[in-house]
């Protein structure tokens, strides 16, 4: 959920405002507090009424009791009183509230297998210490202590960011960064939260990540020369699946970090085709979930000039119809980086609701093998075939 608008002391709350998902949350559950105010534009006004009219200024005026002259140009309100309008004037946000349940929530994790601790730092800023990892608590406002939040953000390797009043207060696209709006962070489920806390990545692990896959995506590609495809599509692709999925703690881990962690959630992939976008973003939290799927086929290609196209797609789907196993998903594992049939790969998934057929390029697959730590594995096999 993201929070569509920043809010202060003082700001105006239209009836739409207040059915905003984040906003009307925090006004539910009394984080909120707002004033009514009614309000007369002023207008032409032509009527019986004390045998009146009148040519209005547009003034916007906010009404009393005993006041309802116009403040521009002194017009009597009073004979508007059918165009009456109200809003409302947020007058308090109780940040100390706020920021009591989140503790409170995280600090009910605590078990004899699992402890957390809660260190102040500043407004807004606490040091959160589990017995697998530390890190920074943001809980974001306007009244946070913006220069301790900008130098503790350039020297901790974790942070849990938990947005309040959508304050801009610091760039907060940070590899290693997970964040939540309110709403979200007291929904989540103390065992999801758990997990949150213990797979939540130190930036060196991201940076190490990012660094490692491009000399194991070109090791992957250059295997459309180096190898013959028999060895390829065999001994090879064996040896990867095998490595990746014999990695169990690993992947429980990866099952959270890509669907909520921006620097393993997305990648671009190159797409082939006239008039198709040159690279698109794949969101792998639903892509990698056929990886994960027992029930597949795969099917290695070492394409040394072609690339993934629509008869590839067409002779897998064969495959899939006429397998005695009856898979419902097919992996495509290849070295090529682009994938000319990635209209139909989509249109499978807005049909059927996953992706019945993806494709491992040499981009995505050292990806997964970096997250893995297996890229040097990988890297010393390659190099005893000679690749």
């Amino acid at each position: 959920m993201k929070i569509n608008k920043q809010l202060f002391i003082g700001m105006k709350l239209t009836n739409d405002d207040l059915l905003d998902e984040h906003i009307s949350y925090l006004f539910e559950h009394h984080f909120l507090k707002v004033r009514k105010k009614d309000y007369i534009v002023c207008q032409d006004y032509t009527g019986f009424r004390l045998n009146h009219s009148y040519e209005g200024c547009g003034q916007k005026n906010y009404i009393t009791k005993d006041n309802f002259m116009c403040s521009n140009c002194g017009n009597d309100l009073s004979l508007l009183e059918d165009s009456l309008e109200f809003e409302h004037e947020l007058i308090d946000i109780d940040f100390t509230k706020i920021i009591e349940v989140c503790l409170t929530k995280l600090r009910s994790l605590n078990s004899e297998k699992f402890t957390i601790n809660l260190t102040p730092i500043s407004s807004g800023l606490y040091h959160i210490k589990t017995n697998s990892n530390e890190g920074l608590l943001v809980f974001n406002h306007y009244n946070i202590d913006t220069w301790s939040l900008v130098t503790l953000t350039n020297n901790v390797e974790r942070v849990l960011w938990i947005e309040i009043d959508g304050t801009k207060s610091l760039n907060i696209s940070l590899p290693y960064c997970r964040t939540y709006t309110l709403k979200e962070f007291t929904n989540l489920p103390n065992s999801v939260l758990k997990n949150e806390l213990n797979y939540l990545p130190e930036n060196s692990e991201t940076t190490s990540l990012l660094s490692k896959m491009s000399e194991v995506r070109e090791k992957l590609s250059s295997l459309s020369t180096s190898v013959n495809w028999q060895k390829f599509e065999n001994e090879i692709t064996d040896f990867l699946l095998d490595k990746i999925r014999s990695k169990h703690k690993k992947i429980a881990e990866y099952n959270y970090l890509r669907r909520f962690h921006n620097a393993y959630s997305e990648i671009f992939i190159q797409v082939g085709g006239a008039g198709n976008t040159d690279y698109r973003p794949v969101r792998l939290d639903s892509y990698l979930d056929t990886l994960f799927n027992h029930n597949v086929i795969i099917d290695a290609k070492r394409f040394s000039t072609s690339e993934i196209n629509n008869a590839v797609l067409e002779k897998i789907e064969h495959h899939m119809n006429h397998d005695p196993s009856g898979p419902s998903r097919a992996i495509i594992i290849t070295t090529k980086d682009k994938v000319a049939c990635w209209n139909e790969i989509e249109n499978w998934y807005r049909v059927n609701g996953y992706y019945k057929i993806i494709v491992l390029t040499p981009k995505i697959l050292s990806h997964i093998l970096c997250f893995f730590e297996i890229e040097d594995d990988v890297l010393e096999y390659l190099a005893s075939l000679g690749v």
